[in-house]
């Protein structure tokens, strides 16, 4: 499932409490699988997204969990594909201001290179054309030119950005790191140009911008959150009995 937030800023985000890479519409797995098309894959997953334009979001969170470890997805800029589309024809846009960020697909792997990222960036990519087609195409009035498969090509080619970040030294705390990732992501609301997706970078970003100090605190955090969350439970199951 999917829950909406929104920042101090004024965009929005999107995030998704929890999302196994195998339900993502893309060829995979099973011989059935295979044979349907991107739109029955999408079919399946529609409903993630059902009451929310996606192409107004500032980001989408998308954690990913596969073998047993997790990393963190980020569609940036989604709000942007439009003017971006609008770009090459701003003689006659001069109403709308020159995009300064890049739409793009920025993936945070605690441990470098574990999960298949062109594989994930290429089912997420799919997933956005297939939701611009399902909702917009459709009713898509050409600006200035610029047709709705011309947004669609778009979004087929967003470019993936992985940062340098701090990776753990162990196989026990991918989880803990995707959370900090998000946090600080959280923290920052990055500002990623086209100069910063190119460069393969997120400002902000360092292998250098938390410790593994921090991760021990979080840990510890966590736990107590979840106690509270725990007792908190059982004394409103206790209340209700008595």
């Amino acid at each position: 499932s999917f829950s909406c937030s929104s920042s101090s800023s004024s965009s929005s985000s999107f995030s998704s409490s929890s999302s196994s890479y195998s339900p993502l519409p893309r060829r995979h797995w099973t011989a059935q699988r295979i044979e349907e098309t991107s739109l029955q894959r999408y079919g399946g997953v529609a409903r993630w997204s059902k009451n929310v334009d996606l192409f107004t979001m500032r980001f989408i969170f998308v954690p990913i969990v596969k073998d047993l470890h997790w990393s963190m997805i980020i569609l940036a800029n989604m709000d942007s594909i439009i003017p971006w589309a609008l770009a090459p024809a701003r003689p006659c846009h001069a109403d709308i201001a020159p995009p300064s960020r890049r739409p793009c697909i920025v993936h945070m792997d605690p441990i470098s290179d574990a999960h298949p990222r062109a594989e994930i960036a290429n089912a997420l990519r799919q997933y956005l054309v297939d939701e611009f087609a399902a909702k917009k195409a459709r009713t898509w009035d050409p600006a200035c030119g610029v047709t709705s498969n011309e947004i669609l090509d778009i979004l087929r080619t967003l470019p993936v950005v992985a940062p340098d970040i701090p990776t753990q030294n162990n196989t026990w705390d991918c989880g803990l790191y995707s959370v900090k990732y998000t946090e600080d992501f959280f923290k920052i609301w990055p500002n990623i140009s086209a100069d910063d997706a190119a460069n393969n970078r997120v400002p902000g970003f360092t292998n250098k911008m938390f410790t593994g100090d921090e991760i021990i605190r979080k840990r510890a955090n966590m736990l107590r959150a979840i106690e509270a969350l725990i007792r908190e439970r059982e004394d409103r199951l206790q209340s209700a009995g008595d």
